[in-house]
């Protein structure tokens, strides 16, 4: 299925005369240290849930109702807002594999939360829209691992290149091998940095993995051990005489330590209500800063190009609206702590708030 899904991505990729490919290189993955990663993103026992938790908090629901464009013209207003925001752009593919800019925005945000870097060519198509012409974006996921930048003075540009390896073994349906490698300028990928920290949440949490694989790895043993008493191997009778409270403990201060590097709250420890308060303004207020930083590279880089192209005086911008700013939330938790309003209060005002 892989083979005849890239094949197909080949064809249109040569049809159009587009650069750039999404799928990935199993050598240059491993030697980059994206292998391990990987693995680590579908694994329950290791990072899933936390990646996940974050990536899905980072956009609220309905989130055509939570941007738009600003414009002086209002016709160049709806006409981007449409563009970038219409619930059923997900048929022209604007944002590849996303369905819509709320999911683009995931998407984007797992790459950065375990590569700690993504890379998005970008498709300048021109459309004709009520009589006139426009030159519209669309974006193409490149596979990180492939992806180089090369800095000369002040021009930039982005370098794709596969492995000779990979290269050599892999050819399309017609029998040829596909380009090997594709330089980009400035303005045809779309780049990101996790900017959170040198490194990304996953590549820091990697070191505590067999941490937690070995608490599961004892746990399951310990349970067979029980069930089979006859079994007297040195294993078995190691983890039958464990102290199990301390045991639970420390992988729940162990997974507390993960959940703190991606900013998710602690759910194993008990603290006090007035810490677990805390705990959700900090994530909040972290989503909201991962947010903002994501959209103002995308202002920066997308919509900043977009006016040169249209001649247009005035960049146009994207904003989010209806989301509790990191003000609003501090002084909600202040309320709380300094006693001013109850824990249902703030449940329902910060936490509950749509």
């Amino acid at each position: 299925m892989f083979e005849f899904i890239k094949n197909r991505f080949l064809q249109g990729n040569k049809a159009s005369g587009k650069k750039g490919y999404w799928f990935d290189d199993p050598f240059l993955s491993y030697i980059k240290g994206y292998t391990e990663i990987n693995k680590a993103t579908r694994d329950v026992i290791q990072l899933h849930n936390e990646i996940e938790t974050t990536r899905l908090s980072i956009v609220p629901l309905h989130e055509e109702d939570k941007f738009l464009v600003v414009h002086p013209n209002p016709n160049i207003q709806k006409v981007l807002h449409n563009h970038f925001f219409n619930k059923y752009q997900y048929r022209r593919n604007i944002y590849g594999q996303a369905h819509d800019f709320g999911q683009f925005l995931q998407f984007i945000a797992y790459s950065l939360l375990t590569d700690g870097l993504v890379f998005y060519a970008i498709d300048w198509d021109k459309e004709e829209i009520d009589k006139q012409i426009f030159t519209l974006p669309k974006f193409r996921y490149l596979s990180t691992a492939t992806m180089n930048i090369r800095q000369i003075g002040k021009s930039r540009k982005y370098i794709q290149e596969y492995s000779l390896l990979f290269w050599l073994s892999n050819k399309h349906n017609e029998g040829k091998r596909y380009q090997r490698s594709f330089v980009f300028n400035s303005n045809e990928v779309f780049y990101l940095r996790y900017h959170f920290s040198k490194e990304s949440p996953t590549k820091q949490c990697l070191k505590y993995i067999p941490q937690l694989e070995r608490f599961w790895g004892e746990t399951m043993l310990r349970y067979k051990a029980i069930a089979n008493p006859e079994d007297i191997s040195l294993a078995a009778e190691k983890v039958r005489y464990q102290n199990l409270d301390k045991v639970r403990r420390n992988n729940s201060l162990l997974r507390a330590k993960v959940r703190g590097i991606f900013n998710c709250p602690e759910r194993d420890l008990k603290y006090t209500s007035y810490y677990d308060v805390y705990q959700v303004v900090k994530q909040k207020k972290f989503l909201n800063d991962f947010r903002c930083y994501i959209i103002d590279e995308f202002n920066n880089q997308i919509m900043k190009n977009l006016s040169e192209l249209n001649n247009l005086s005035i960049i146009p911008l994207i904003k989010e609206q209806g989301i509790m700013t990191n003000k609003e939330l501090d002084e909600w938790h202040q309320k709380y702590t300094s006693g001013e309003i109850t824990l249902d209060n703030f449940i329902s005002k910060v936490i509950s708030y749509k």
